[in-house]
């Protein structure tokens, strides 16, 4: 019923340690699917080390990217209903049969999540004060929801289990976009009259770590640039739709500069004064 797709590009450690939660699921309705972006089959051994039937792997002749690759992945499902784990995180235990459950209780939905656990790089819980200041809501729909998700993203993109559409399409990231695609998607969907559903249990272990995307990208301010672009497009889409609240709230971009100054702090704590100065000039900029 769901397919598992796990879009890879390096460490086979914690790679081998995604495939082992999904094997430890109390439901055995998924399929798993390993797409190597490497461009090298690096993931090869480890994934056929497994020798299950249900675990396919696919090498990409060439890199794609994150966003292309994420579509290559659900391009490839072939059941009802597909998630992406990302390669460095775990699911619990529960997520498919949660789920499925979820399916049956909200079948118009675009989408379900569910909360997430933060874990560090050795796999210990941890805890993130970005994280733990969002507001999470379990129905998200029209102008309301979506001006929810931008007073704080709280949806962890790989939580997301998808639905095939009437066409029987799954949901596309825009490839226009290196680290916002998965909040301009849930913005798309909100804004074309979907529903998007939460499901209130923790069935995700979400990795933050230092060569993690998110870690890579906010250091190089790509994140906040590209957070910064999209809340001043999403301003514009709700404008055109009568939205004036969630308009507001874009153009406000509260959110971001909140968390470019908390970052920039962070920064110079841990005494990286030329982070905590390019961060503060940002912040300048986007004020």
């Amino acid at each position: 019923m769901i397919t598992i797709a796990i879009p890879f590009f390096r460490d086979t450690d914690l790679l081998r340690k995604a495939i082992q939660s999904v094997l430890s699921q109390t439901s055995a309705e998924w399929r798993l699917i390993v797409v190597d972006d490497s461009g090298a089959e690096s993931g090869r051994e480890t994934v056929q080390a497994f020798s299950d039937p249900r675990i396919r792997y696919v090498s990409n002749l060439k890199s794609l990217g994150m966003a292309p690759n994420w579509n290559h992945c659900l391009h490839l499902a072939d059941t009802p209903y597909a998630t992406l784990l990302h390669a460095d995180d775990k699911l619990e235990p529960c997520y498919v049969d949660r789920m499925l459950a979820g399916w049956k209780a909200n079948p118009s939905a675009a989408l379900l999540y569910c909360r997430a656990q933060i874990i560090d790089q050795d796999g210990s819980r941890a805890f993130s004060l970005p994280d733990a200041m969002k507001s999470w809501r379990s129905h998200l729909a029209g102008e309301g929801g979506l001006d929810a998700l931008l007073r704080g993203c709280f949806i962890f993109c790989p939580t997301v289990c998808f639905r095939r559409d009437s066409h029987g399409q799954f949901p596309q990231f825009s490839t226009d976009w290196k680290m916002v695609q998965d909040f301009d998607l849930w913005a798309k969907l909100l804004l074309a009259g979907e529903t998007l559903v939460g499901l209130p249990f923790v069935g995700y272990a979400y990795r933050r770590h230092a060569a993690g995307a998110t870690a890579l990208y906010t250091q190089s301010l790509l994140r906040f640039e590209e957070e910064a672009k999209l809340y001043e497009a999403l301003e514009n889409r709700c404008l055109a739709k009568g939205w004036k609240s969630a308009a507001r709230r874009a153009h406000r971009k509260t959110i971001v500069k909140l968390n470019i100054a908390y970052c920039a702090f962070t920064d110079l704590g841990r005494g990286h004064r030329a982070g905590f100065l390019e961060k503060l000039g940002f912040l300048g900029r986007v004020l």
